[in-house]
């Protein structure tokens, strides 16, 4: 059975490519190869898709701040579960288009 693997990074500044090989380094044939690094916030969105980008065709790594938690927290309180799915999709498919 494969589980995601997520990582929780209480940074100060921006996550770079340690954080992101910390949570690669996690994943594997037998625990998972889609992993979510959870920070507090990414100024260089770009930069951090970038780096997500770096991972495929083997493993799929997405972030999510703060901000897109507190946002899922809310649909989900709203009931809008559908709305979760696609922000998390759209996180997704920015990684892998």
């Amino acid at each position: 059975m494969h589980y995601p693997i997520i990582e929780a990074k209480n940074l100060t500044n921006e996550p770079n490519n340690p954080e992101f090989d910390q949570l690669h380094g996690r994943m594997n044939k037998y625990r998972g190869k889609f992993g979510i690094l959870v920070c507090r916030k990414v100024q260089n969105k770009d930069r951090a898709i970038e780096i997500c980008k770096t991972y495929l065709p083997d493993r799929y790594v997405i972030y999510l701040t703060d901000e897109d938690i507190f946002e899922m927290l809310e649909l989900s309180r709203e009931d809008k579960i559908d709305e979760i799915d696609d922000l998390m999709d759209n996180r997704l498919k920015k990684v892998i288009f």
